[in-house]
């Protein structure tokens, strides 16, 4: 008999243009087992006073993996080869055919979209109260940390994803 795995929606990727995420995709589909859901691609509208009056931000996460004893996460995802300059804060990616990118924070956007989850949830009369945690958290999946400040900061995450 199979072991039963974690119940990955939608079946396959959203967009298999982010190597990162195809590849965390199928590593969380044989990793995690039943009881967890795991949804890719997660968009959502929240109402907000960034967005102006009677206008809803868009939001967005990588990945939201559930369990009903474990609570929520929301996962962002960053590939290829990323830096971080400790002096500015800026983050950068750099592309396969070398091109260098700047990029928002990878744990800013998971923390805002792990907030704007929360407060969406708690929104609704019906969502349980002692329901949770939520947390958040951001993934390297096959990325190379190419700056000293962004291997030192990320060592313990690196090492927990490495079991994924």
């Amino acid at each position: 008999m199979m072991p039963q795995m974690a119940r990955m929606i939608p079946v396959s990727p959203v967009d298999a243009r982010s190597g990162a995420e195809v590849e965390l995709f199928e590593r969380l589909a044989v990793a995690l087992p039943e009881g967890f859901v795991v949804l890719h691609g997660v968009k959502w509208l929240e109402k907000t006073v960034r967005g102006g009056p009677n206008r809803p931000t868009e939001c967005e996460a990588d990945f939201l993996i559930l369990h009903p004893g474990l609570g929520a996460l929301v996962l962002e995802v960053k590939g290829g080869r990323i830096s971080l300059d400790a002096r500015t804060g800026t983050w950068h990616s750099e592309s396969a055919t070398e091109v260098d990118y700047v990029i928002k924070d990878p744990f800013a956007q998971a923390q805002r979209s792990c907030h704007s989850l929360l407060r969406l949830a708690k929104s609704n009369p019906r969502f349980p109260s002692n329901w949770g945690p939520f947390g958040h958290a951001v993934a390297f999946p096959g990325g190379v940390a190419v700056s000293p400040a962004l291997a030192e900061s990320s060592m313990p995450a690196r090492s927990a994803m490495t079991r994924i």
